[in-house]
Order: C-alpha cells, then sequence, then structure tokens
C-alpha cells in the first residue's frame, strides 16, 4: 500500500467515478519501492465491484488520459505491470 500513490491519486480528475475508484484501488496496489502495481485484473474487477471488461475499459481511459503506463512483458510466464 502507498500512502503517497493514493494521494496522488485523490487529485486526479477521471471521467467517471468509477474509473476514479479503479484508479484509487490500483493506488491501493502500488509498490513504492518497486514503482509497481500488478493486481490482476480480475483482482481490480473484484475490489471494485465491476466486471472485468469495465475495468479493461477504465484502465484503457487512465492510460490514454497519462495517468498510467502498462508495461507488457516479453512472455507469457511474467505478469504485466
Amino acid at each position: 500500500m502507498s500512502w503517497k500513490a493514493t494521494g496522488w491519486a485523490k487529485g486526479v480528475r477521471c471521467r467517471s467515478s468509477s474509473q476514479k475508484f479503479v484508479l484509487l484501488v490500483l493506488a491501493d496496489y502500488y509498490d513504492d519501492e518497486r514503482a509497481i502495481a500488478w493486481p490482476s485484473q480480475t483482482r481490480l474487477a473484484e475490489d471494485c465491484q465491476l466486471d472485468v471488461r469495465s475495468v479493461r475499459r477504465h484502465l484503457q481511459h487512465l492510460v490514454d488520459d497519462g495517468y498510467l503506463a502498462i508495461v507488457q512483458k516479453a512472455n507469457q510466464y511474467q505478469g504485466t505491470h
């Protein structure tokens, strides 16, 4: 849990309240030492009480708006950060 990331997320203007909630939950998973957050989309959906498709849409909007960066690993054995 990162208080710094959560504080930052509170100040972000999002497109919707659901998107803001996804960002806040994601900030709760942020690791300051490694500078990543990598909960699964399923975990985010469960925590936010949204369907996975909605979480994906909100994450894409956050990327499009410049609030998140998604780093894809080179193979199927490593997760996306």
